[in-house]
């Protein structure tokens, strides 16, 4: 059996500007929890084992961090 390297880190490049919507309001950072929300309702809806939402999403509230963003933010009001 083939030995497997855990890496304790992931980094996420979003090309696009990106917002997530969380109770009625669009946040303009990738909150962990609504990043990972969106994968997994992809994931169990494909997938031939899917993962308990609440467990899952329990587990991304505890143990993944946002560190930082390198973004550029402008309002713009329409008429």
């Amino acid at each position: 059996m083939a030995e497997v390297e855990l890496r304790r880190s992931l980094s996420l490049t979003f090309v696009s500007p990106t917002s997530f919507r969380r109770k009625g309001h669009h946040l303009p950072l990738p909150w962990p929890r609504n990043v990972f929300h969106s994968y997994l309702r992809r994931w169990n809806e494909f997938a031939n084992r899917p993962v308990d939402q609440d467990a899952f999403l329990d587990w991304v509230d505890d143990c993944v961090v946002f560190q930082g963003s390198n973004s550029h933010f402008e309002t713009f009001v329409l008429k």
